[in-house]
Order: structure tokens, then C-alpha cells, then sequence
């Protein structure tokens, strides 16, 4: 039997199983491929926002770039420096061939798990 696993249009799988798997298995079976995928386009977004801003400031220095400026405080700006709109990123991203490489390989993932 093939099963599928979907929760919308776009994020679904097919699972193959017998009709004798018992089903506590195959809900554990189909709790842990749902979660790698989870897990899978949370690294994928992860690594998007290290291609293009850089890697995450620590905690007490979170917070919009430009806000820091304004209340006087000090804002490295590298070479590539993009303001993270998000204030969670430094906004100094890897030089542009380490940025193709993160970007070709979260494409290369987010075409194994789209359906």
C-alpha cells in the first residue's frame, strides 16, 4: 500500500508499506519522516539567511542595525554588508562563491522535498 503524507498542496510524500505493518510502527515511521523534513526546511531557511546575511549575532546583540546606530551604538559593516531585516544576522555574508555554494546545495534539498 502507498500511503500519502501531506498537510497542504505543496508539502506531501508518498509511504509504501504492507498492509501487515502494524500501525503504532507506522505512525512512528511517518512521525520521523514528517520531522526530517521539518528539521530539513528549517536548515534549508538557515542556511538562506547565512548565504545572504551572515552568520547569527549573540543574543544581547540582536536587533535591527540601524536601530544600534541610532542609539549610538557600533555596527561592523564588512566588504558585502547587507542589513538583516530581521536583526538576528550580522549582515556581513560569506564572499560570493561560498554564498553559491550554500545556495545551490538548499537548492538541491528543497528539490528532494518538494513533492
Amino acid at each position: 500500500s502507498v500511503l500519502p503524507g501531506a498537510q497542504s498542496a505543496n508539502d506531501g510524500f508518498l509511504f509504501e508499506t504492507t498492509t501487515s505493518t502494524p500501525v503504532d510502527e507506522l505512525i512512528d515511521s511517518l512521525v520521523d519522516i514528517h520531522n526530517a523534513r521539518l528539521r530539513s526546511c528549517l536548515i534549508a531557511d538557515a542556511v538562506k539567511g547565512l548565504a545572504m546575511y551572515g552568520v547569527m549575532k549573540r543574543p544581547e546583540d540582536v536587533g535591527t542595525d540601524h536601530v544600534k546606530e541610532i542609539t549610538g551604538g557600533n555596527v561592523e559593516r564588512g566588504d558585502n554588508y547587507v542589513e538583516d531585516p530581521s536583526g538576528l544576522r550580522t549582515g556581513n555574508p560569506p564572499d560570493e562563491k561560498m554564498a553559491e555554494i550554500l545556495n545551490r546545495e538548499v537548492r538541491a534539498l528543497i528539490f528532494i522535498l518538494t513533492p
